[in-house]
Parts: structure tokens; C-alpha cells; sequence
């Protein structure tokens, strides 16, 4: 790829090199060398992800639960939620805390993303594992784990999980997404 003037002006569109030119008296300008240049790229974007799981017998407990989860990462925040659901007598799904109560809500994230430092010019940010849990006696229709992170922030393909787990008071063990499902990967 070649471009001439004074200054350069060339589509920014991949990697490749300019011709750096100098005018001279009967030439409009002439190439004194090449330079390589590379664009600055977009650090990726931004997103959200939902997946719906649903138990039969939802750890052993005999009760049908489903657990719909969202992870994200935008500016100033990466996230997960989970809202829960039991089925009634009637076979209608119902928020989780208007039919059973629970022993244990969790919802945790851990991997990495994108942070943008500069246009164009970006870092990866690890996350450690980082859990929390419902505090015992809330309403258990929803849990959410929200962590700030300040300035522009975009997905790291495949890195960046979230688990939704929790225990009914009726019975059972730990059952969830990244308990006995595939944690929630933002991809």
C-alpha cells in the first residue's frame, strides 16, 4: 500500500506502510522512504449474555426451578444477575421467593476484559474470583453481583464467567449454573 502528499493521508484500515514524500521543483513531490504505520484498533466491544437453565429436580429437591442469568461488561461496570423461578401447583412459573425460600443465594464472576487506557490502545484487567452472597431473609426472586470498574470497558472473548448457585430450604445440595450446569461465558 502506497499513498503520496504532504502531509500523508491514508484510509485507516489494517497495518501497512506510506510513502513519505518531499517536493522538489519539477516534481510534485518525490518518495524519500516508507514508513510503517499501524492503526490504532478498537479494543472489541461491548456486550451482554443470557442463557435460561431449568432443573427438574432442582439439587435433589424434588422442585422445578429455572434460574435466567445475564452477564455483561460496559462502561464503568462489569456484572452478573440471576433472577429465579419455581413452578406453582398449577404449572405456572412464579418468582422463586412466592414459592419456596432458600438457604443460600450466590452469583460470582471471575476472568478478564478490556480496559481502553488510550483511543485505540487497550489493557487486559483480570478479575479474581469475586462471590457474593444474598443476605439470609431477602427476597430470593433475584440476585446480582456488580463490580465498578471506571472508564471504557469491552469483552475479552471466552475470558470473562459468571455462576449462579443456590440452595432451596425445602432440601437438596448447591445446584446452579457453574455448580452441576457450564458457568455463563461472555463471548
Amino acid at each position: 500500500m502506497s499513498y503520496t502528499g504532504n502531509p500523508v493521508v491514508a484510509p485507516c484500515v489494517g497495518s501497512g506502510k506510506v510513502c513519505v514524500t518531499t517536493p522538489i521543483d519539477f516534481w510534485p513531490y518525490i518518495c524519500t522512504g516508507c514508513k510503517t504505520f499501524k492503526c490504532n484498533e478498537n479494543c472489541g466491544e461491548k456486550k451482554s449474555r443470557e442463557k435460561s437453565e431449568t432443573w427438574t429436580n432442582a439439587g435433589g429437591s424434588g422442585k422445578r426451578i429455572r434460574i435466567d442469568a445475564t452477564i455483561w461488561v460496559k462502561d464503568g461496570e462489569i456484572g452478573c444477575r440471576s433472577k429465579h423461578f419455581g413452578r406453582n401447583i398449577i404449572g405456572i412459573w412464579m418468582p422463586l421467593n412466592l414459592i419456596y425460600n432458600t438457604t443460600g443465594v450466590y452469583a460470582n464472576i471471575e476472568g478478564s476484559f478490556k480496559r481502553e487506557i488510550s483511543p485505540g490502545n487497550c489493557i487486559v484487567i483480570d478479575v479474581p474470583f469475586n462471590e457474593k452472597k444474598l443476605p439470609t431473609g431477602s427476597a430470593n426472586g433475584s440476585w446480582q453481583n456488580i463490580i465498578t470498574q471506571p472508564g471504557k470497558n469491552f469483552i475479552n472473548a471466552g475470558q470473562l464467567s459468571s455462576g449462579h448457585r443456590l440452595r432451596l430450604k425445602t432440601g437438596g445440595t448447591f445446584f446452579g449454573l457453574g455448580v452441576d450446569r457450564s458457568r455463563l461465558v461472555l463471548d
